[in-house]
């Protein structure tokens, strides 16, 4: 799941993830209703925002990622965006677009019950350090650009890498 601040200043990671094609991405509601206000600001913010919703509404029509309410319904398309957060805070308390989002991640890993061995059910990749370390706090895995980077590399190291010929 990618945080606001990570889909302005590194759209290039989440193209690169979509691409891969390894995981399911999703993108809270109130993701889009944050670049959306963004999107007004001058260059580089708002032209930022604006290529990110872009982005977001090509890969959903294509079905390469998906968004998700507060409520957790998923969006088919970004026609009706405006979301109002409800009342409902999360566990703690906390009203915050920032709450929510952690919140959003903690729900995908509770609807995903079981154990899968070296596989994290749902994790925030976030560029906000405050955030991450909320998330951490509250059992939610997140990683950085930078630690997505290294796992993207890893990734298409092992993808790249020329099979080796069975000896005869």
């Amino acid at each position: 799941m990618f945080d606001t601040n990570l889909l302005v200043s590194h759209l290039d990671l989440l193209r690169q993830v979509v691409d891969t094609g390894e995981w399911q991405v999703i993108i809270p509601l109130i993701v889009i209703t944050e670049l959306d206000g963004l999107k007004v600001n001058p260059p580089p913010l708002g032209a930022a925002a604006s290529d990110a919703i872009s982005y977001v509404e090509q890969s959903l029509q294509a079905r390469k990622l998906r968004v998700l309410t507060q409520q957790g319904n998923g969006l088919s398309n970004l026609a009706f965006r405006a979301q109002q957060l409800l009342p409902k805070s999360t566990e703690d308390g906390a009203a915050s677009i920032d709450a929510f989002i952690i919140q959003t991640v903690r729900d995908q890993i509770e609807k995903h019950p079981g154990k899968v061995q070296n596989v994290e059910k749902a994790l925030l990749v976030t560029g906000d350090k405050s955030m991450g370390v909320i998330a951490r706090a509250k059992g939610v895995h997140a990683v950085t650009a930078a630690e997505l980077r290294k796992e993207l590399r890893k990734l298409s190291g092992l993808q790249d890498s020329p099979k080796k010929k069975a000896k005869s």
